[in-house]
């Protein structure tokens, strides 16, 4: 395995676009993002038709747009944020300091009636401290993901934020990101956790402190 070179993300990285179009690529590939119209979502390409709402389809990650909220997830109280780097860019990871309630608000935004649930599901499993430290994003290139990258740069956040602050990581139960958290992580599981949008997403905390 190559050696990767870990180095921080900021948000005048001259990296940024490189962590764009990475972002871009794998969220396309992973979720069938690749346009979107007043539907939502589409696999089908930019310039089709959509024939339920009769919209042309537009880029579901637009340059301007996406870039935003990047530099907006690089700004929150807290943050950490790593790149990992070959001969190219092959992985990024952020987290940042908040607390469940603002979380939920910005994370769950279009189910603003599921929202309470999602916070009342983590009361059990937070302690003393009502902020947590939710990892937010961590993207590895196709091709990539089986060498332990991801891992490695969700060590370096785990290691590099606030020692107080419980780790909180939604993602998939069946993905890798899964199996870091309930192996070198050892986060619990939030059982009353049901995400309205997909039945295989999950919720993951460590313990308190």
């Amino acid at each position: 395995m190559s050696n990767l070179t870990v180095k921080e993300l900021g948000v005048s990285s001259p990296y940024l676009n490189d962590v764009y179009y990475l972002y871009k690529e794998r969220f396309g590939q992973a979720w069938g993002e690749v346009s979107r119209c007043r539907d939502g979502f589409s696999p089908l390409p930019v310039g089709s038709l959509c024939t339920n709402c009769n919209q042309i389809r537009t880029d579901a990650y637009p340059p301007e747009e996406t870039l935003e909220y990047i530099r907006s997830e690089l700004s929150q109280p807290g943050t950490v944020a790593v790149l990992g780097l070959l001969d190219q860019l092959v992985s990024f990871a952020w987290g940042y300091q908040s607390t469940p309630q603002e979380i939920v608000k910005k994370k769950w935004q279009d189910y603003p009636e599921s929202q309470q649930q999602i916070v009342d599901s983590l009361k059990p499993y937070i302690g003393q401290y009502e902020s947590l430290f939710y990892i937010s994003e961590c993207v590895t290139r196709k091709g990539f993901e089986k060498m332990g990258y991801q891992r490695q740069l969700v060590e370096y956040l785990s290691l590099n934020k606030d020692s107080q602050l419980q780790l909180l990581v939604r993602t998939l139960e069946q993905s890798s990101m899964a199996r870091i958290c309930t192996g070198f992580l050892n986060l619990t599981l939030v059982r009353e956790y049901v995400d309205p949008d997909r039945s295989d997403r999950v919720l993951f905390v460590s313990p308190k402190n």
